[in-house]
């Protein structure tokens, strides 16, 4: 993915995250978790993931673009074992335009 792309999938994912996180009633509040956090509510995993969009470009900002693809590919994978989109969804987000 280059970086325009990169940045397109954070935004839509910050948006959707937010949409989430209100449909489920709960507050949207942004969070960077400890990595070896377990047993976190679902409130924690949508805001944690929120937190990892929003940093995004900030890693782009940096020259970071390893990092930024993992973060999307972890973001994708909790949404997709949350039931919340499907394989199909993610991989269209990833493909060019």
């Amino acid at each position: 993915m280059d970086e325009k792309k990169i940045l397109e999938a954070a935004r839509f994912y910050q948006e959707a995250l937010t949409t989430f996180i209100r449909n489920y009633g709960f507050e949207v509040n942004p969070v960077r978790l400890a990595p070896n956090e377990s047993k976190l509510s679902l409130r924690q995993k949508l805001n944690h993931c929120l937190w990892l969009a929003q940093e995004i470009p900030n890693l782009l900002i940096q020259r970071h673009y390893e990092q930024p693809q993992r973060w999307l590919a972890f973001i994708q994978g909790t949404l997709w074992a949350l039931d919340l989109i499907t394989i199909e969804e993610a991989k269209n987000q990833n493909r060019p335009d």
